[in-house]
C-alpha cells in the first residue's frame, strides 16, 4: 500500500467505525429500506454507513462494497460511483479486482456488476445469475469468476453464466463464502454447510470432532495451502487431512467470526 494510503487509513478507518454521518440524498429504493443514499459523489470522509468488504486495487486505490453504495478511495478523496458509470444504485456487499484490472461489485437485490475503469456493464437473473444478492466474489485460476448468491452458485467464463443450485449437489443455495485450494477445487461456505466442487460434482464436508459447518462467512487459503473457515462457533483450519477448530477457549475474542 502506497505509504499516502497507509498513513491515511487509520483516520478513514475511525470514521467507518463512527462519528461522521452524511446526510440523506433522496429516499432509498421502496424494496430496499436499508440502502443508504449519500449527498455528495465526492468527500474527503466516508460516510458512517455499514461496509461489508473492502480491497485494494494495483493501482493502490481502496474500494468498498457498502450500504451507501460503492465508494473508491485515492488517498485523498472518497468518490461514490454509481448511475453515472452504470453501477447499480445499491446495497454493495462484495467486490473483487480480476486479473484483467476490472472491479466486479455484488450488490443486494440488483446483481452483481463488472467496472472496466469507465463504465459497468451488470449482470442479474436474466443474464443466468442464480440469484440477484450477490454475497461473494472469487475469481479461480483458470480466470473464471464465481458468484456466491443468496440462492445458488454461479460461474462467468466471460460469455455466460452456469449456476448451481441444492439440487445439484450444492449443500445449501445461501453462499457466503469461496476458497480454491491447491488441488485446484473450489470450497464453498454456506449458510448449511461446507462443501466443495471438483469440476465435476459437490462434495460435503463434515467437521469431524468439531461444531458442524454453519453459516460459514469467511474462507481463505494460506501460504501454506491450509483452508480456514471462519464461522459463529469459531474458526477452523483445515490441513488436508483434518480440521482443527479454535474458539474462545483457544483465545479468540469471540466465537463468531465473520
Amino acid at each position: 500500500m502506497p505509504l499516502k494510503m497507509l498513513s491515511a487509513l487509520p483516520v478513514l478507518l475511525a470514521f467507518v467505525s463512527g462519528g461522521f454521518t452524511a446526510p440523506p440524498a433522496g429516499q432509498p429504493p421502496a424494496d430496499d429500506p436499508y440502502f443508504q443514499p449519500t449527498d455528495d459523489k465526492p468527500a474527503p470522509l466516508l460516510p458512517r454507513v455499514i461496509m461489508r468488504n473492502m480491497v485494494q486495487d494495483r493501482a493502490g486505490r481502496v474500494w468498498f462494497a457498502t450500504f451507501g453504495g460503492v465508494f473508491r478511495y485515492d488517498g485523498k478523496t472518497f468518490t461514490n460511483l454509481s448511475e453515472e458509470v452504470g453501477l447499480a444504485r445499491a446495497r454493495g456487499y462484495s467486490v473483487l479486482e480480476d486479473r484483467a484490472g476490472n472491479l466486479w461489485f455484488g450488490t443486494v437485490r440488483r446483481g452483481a456488476s463488472r467496472y472496466d475503469g469507465k463504465s459497468a456493464t451488470t449482470f442479474t437473473v436474466k443474464d443466468g445469475l442464480a440469484n440477484n444478492d450477490v454475497l461473494c466474489l472469487f475469481e479461480d485460476s483458470a480466470g473464471k469468476i464465481w458468484f456466491g448468491t443468496q440462492g445458488g452458485l454461479s460461474r462467468y467464463d466471460g460469455k455466460s453464466f452456469t449456476s448451481f443450485t441444492a439440487k445439484d449437489g450444492l449443500v445449501h443455495d445461501a453462499v457466503y463464502s469461496l476458497a480454491q485450494d491447491d488441488a485446484g477445487q473450489l470450497w464453498i461456505g454456506t449458510q448449511g454447510g461446507v462443501c466443495y466442487f471438483d469440476g465435476t460434482g459437490f462434495t460435503t464436508v463434515a467437521n469431524a470432532g468439531g461444531p458442524r459447518f454453519r453459516n460459514v462467512r469467511a474462507m481463505l487459503k494460506d501460504k501454506a495451502g491450509r483452508l480456514w473457515f471462519g464461522s459463529p462457533d469459531g474458526v477452523c483450519r483445515y490441513d488436508g487431512k483434518s480440521f482443527t477448530t479454535f474458539t474462545t477457549k483457544d483465545g479468540l475474542p469471540n466465537d463468531f467470526v465473520g
